[in-house]
């Protein structure tokens, strides 16, 4: 009977775990909270952007997919990181540090992908990760926010802009 107990228990916590759209990674639960999903993901009409951490979280994964029938360019220069309320640059991986003051764009054809590992160039600089459990545990929840501008062939431009909350519930 306690054996059956445990099992359900443990079934009702990973049901409830899914519901709430949370992943956990690194001891620590992410929740897109704004605009609020049950995934790491943003999706406006020109693009859906999906999030992926690694467990040592230096740099996120950024999938942009373009769900248009046009040309659209992303503004990497113009492009934020927002971590404890501070604005910052991204960087890239694959950025070599005496080229980091200039980006560039990527242009995205229709019903194409790419990702991009990024960080904030702040916290590359300082070896600083986006988050630990250990940090979170002292400080309580922690927001991580991005700001990336799209650009339609017609010039439009859009601010594609998300916050993700890292807790440890």
């Amino acid at each position: 009977m306690k054996r059956i107990l445990t099992t359900v228990a443990i079934l009702f916590t990973v049901a409830v775990s899914s519901l709430s759209g949370q992943i956990k990674n690194a001891g620590c639960y992410l929740r897109m909270v704004e605009p609020e999903n049950e995934e790491l993901s943003l999706e406006n009409d020109l693009v859906r952007i999906d999030f992926t951490f690694s467990s040592y979280n230096y740099f996120c994964d950024v999938t942009f997919r373009n769900k248009t029938g046009q040309v659209l360019t992303i503004d990497w220069d113009k492009s934020v990181v927002i971590i404890e309320e501070e604005s910052d640059r991204i960087i890239f991986d694959d950025t070599r540090m005496i080229d980091k003051g200039r980006l560039g764009t990527a242009t995205l054809a229709p019903g194409t992908k790419i990702t991009k590992a990024i960080a904030s160039a702040q916290h590359i600089e300082l070896e600083m990760e986006y988050y630990t459990k250990g940090w979170v545990k002292k400080r309580g929840t922690q927001y991580i926010g991005f700001i990336f501008p799209v650009t339609t062939e017609d010039g439009q431009t859009t601010n594609c802009q998300c916050k993700i909350s890292v807790s440890l519930q």
